[in-house]
């Protein structure tokens, strides 16, 4: 018996069984979770968005914009490169944010000079290196090489955002309270 409101489908798995289906081998949307169908969350006019959903937000359009890539594999670099440039633009705007605004804020807030924030900027580097990796796959114009690195890349975005998201962004909230709107309209 189906449950009210609930679409009478079949049990089966959802697979894409035809040929124009988009590969999904390598989503980091898929392991979050996330629908990459989704539109980005648009924010309530005058409202504020609380610090650890602003950027659990920009996580996601992060790797909304790495999707894109990955369903361009077909289509070649050409095709590729501007979502390319669009995607490490958006993870170096989002290191910035983090490590020219909230951490320094949040260090001093709390004197925490060798803490959480220290071992989120150490893997900033690691996913940077990823990233030069990355892009001298796309100058060269290796799909296959950009794509396979994006899995290596994808394993670390996941673990740190799972680190900033569930301890970093919670604490960090708490501590800076009434300073997140003044942060916010420094991001803005």
């Amino acid at each position: 018996m189906n449950k009210p409101d609930t679409p009478d489908t079949p049990d089966t798995p959802d697979t894409p069984d035809t040929p124009d289906a988009p590969d999904t081998q390598h989503n980091f949307e898929a392991s979050r979770g996330a629908d990459p169908n989704r539109e980005s969350p648009s924010p309530t006019v005058g409202a504020l968005p609380d610090l650890a959903q602003f950027f659990g937000d920009d996580h996601e359009k992060c790797d909304r914009a790495w999707a894109d890539i990955e369903n361009a594999n077909a289509e070649g670099i050409d095709v590729i490169k501007p979502k390319w440039e669009a995607f490490q633009s958006m993870m170096d705007r989002h290191f910035r944010w983090e490590e020219e605004t909230l951490f320094p804020t949040f260090e001093r807030a709390t004197g925490i000079q060798h803490g959480p924030t220290s071992v989120m900027r150490s893997e900033h580097e690691q996913m940077r290196a990823m990233l030069r990796q990355m892009a001298s796959a796309v100058a060269l114009g290796d799909v296959e090489a950009l794509l396979d690195q994006g899995d290596t890349l994808h394993m670390l975005v996941q673990q740190h955002n799972r680190k900033e998201e569930g301890m970093l962004y919670p604490m960090a909230a708490q501590v800076l309270g009434g300073d997140w709107a003044r942060l916010h309209s420094e991001l803005a």
